[in-house]
């Protein structure tokens, strides 16, 4: 990998702890979903003057994955509200990537290869023990896992939303 692309990939990783920090830190707040979706919607849409609009195809994807966005960051509120950062992201983030590989074989035909199967069952153990203790310690309510369920099936739906308009598109960017 080259290393300006890890370089991108770490900055992504810092950027998306940091306004997941923010959340919780918000998340009894009314404007919670305002200040984390300003947080996370600054460094892309300081790419915009270099890169290309949307094809007219993947507008609908577009659109619905605003939408969907909206809904995901109140009900992220609602899961830092009553877990802790330590639980509750590592579900959200841990689970997600092995639903989207699944469906993306009956939604897309694709397939990971038996390397790429591996990687990623590491990466969702590797993440899941990370709230591990947590888990045992009680530290997400009843409520808090209903919207940790909730958010995992939202970032599940737009990771699969988007990944739609990009081929709709033919443009990743």
């Amino acid at each position: 990998m080259p290393a300006h692309a890890l370089a991108l990939v770490l900055a992504a990783a810092l950027l998306h702890a940091l306004w997941n920090l923010l959340a919780k830190h918000n998340a009894g707040r009314a404007g919670n979903a305002v200040v984390v979706g300003i947080m996370a919607g600054l460094p892309a849409a300081l790419t915009l003057p270099f890169s290309a609009l949307p094809d007219s195809a993947a507008w609908p994807q577009v659109i619905a994955s605003a939408l969907i966005h909206v809904v995901y960051f109140k009900v992220l509120a609602g899961a830092y509200r009553g877990g802790d950062l330590s639980v509750a992201y590592p579900l959200m983030r841990g689970l997600p990537p092995l639903a989207v590989a699944m469906a993306a074989i009956f939604i897309f035909g694709e397939n990971l290869s038996l390397v790429g199967w591996t990687a990623l069952l590491v990466l969702i153990a590797g993440v899941l023990l990370l709230g591990l203790d947590g888990m045992r310690g009680g530290a997400l309510s009843a409520s808090a896992a209903r919207f940790v369920a909730v958010q995992i099936v939202i970032i599940v739906t737009y990771t699969l939303v988007d990944a739609s308009g990009v081929r709709a598109s033919g443009n990743p960017w």
